[in-house]
């Protein structure tokens, strides 16, 4: 996941999220803020059980862009990960994002997509401009034994829910 160097970082408005409450999918999870790889991907916990937010962009309820909660589905120690679920996702789900200061933000699923790894381009998911969305990011497809990664990642979008 190539993400925007922490130079661009934004003004922040809203508190760093801690936890993540999917019940649709059975999901409430912690959330610890992450950063960037040598390779410019998103950094993500090693524990599939653990969120990781991209620190440099916006935080849920800030007034502008995406952002982005993302965690591994699963691991050689534990192989179905928290986000696991994504793949039952709908439109219309309900998801909480609960920041630091025990704010709690309801968000409502928009769009499930499911997209191969291969040339994916994540710069639309890690905007930091336009309306403000949720974003969840976790592997999905098939497991591909040869490279050790599933297929595809499974991203939903959610948009602030009203009152």
């Amino acid at each position: 996941m190539p993400v925007r160097p922490a130079a661009d970082t934004p003004a922040r408005q809203a508190a760093a999220p801690v936890r993540l409450v999917y019940p649709a999918i059975g999901t409430d999870m912690e959330v610890a803020p992450t950063g960037v790889l040598p390779d410019g991907g998103m950094e993500l916990p090693d524990d599939p059980d653990v969120a990781g937010w991209y620190r440099y962009g916006p935080a849920p309820g800030d007034a502008v862009g995406s952002a982005v909660i993302a965690s591994h589905s699963g691991s050689p120690r534990n192989p179905v990960g928290r986000l696991y679920g994504l793949r039952e996702a709908a439109v219309g789900d309900e998801v909480t994002v609960v920041d630091a200061e025990g704010v709690e933000r309801r968000h409502v699923v928009t769009s499930v997509t499911a997209l191969g790894k291969a040339g994916l381009d994540f710069a639309p998911h890690f905007r930091r401009d336009g309306a403000p969305v949720l974003t969840l990011i976790t592997c999905g497809g098939e497991w591909d034994e040869a490279t050790g990664h599933y297929t595809d990642n499974i991203l939903v979008t959610a948009v602030p829910a009203e009152g």
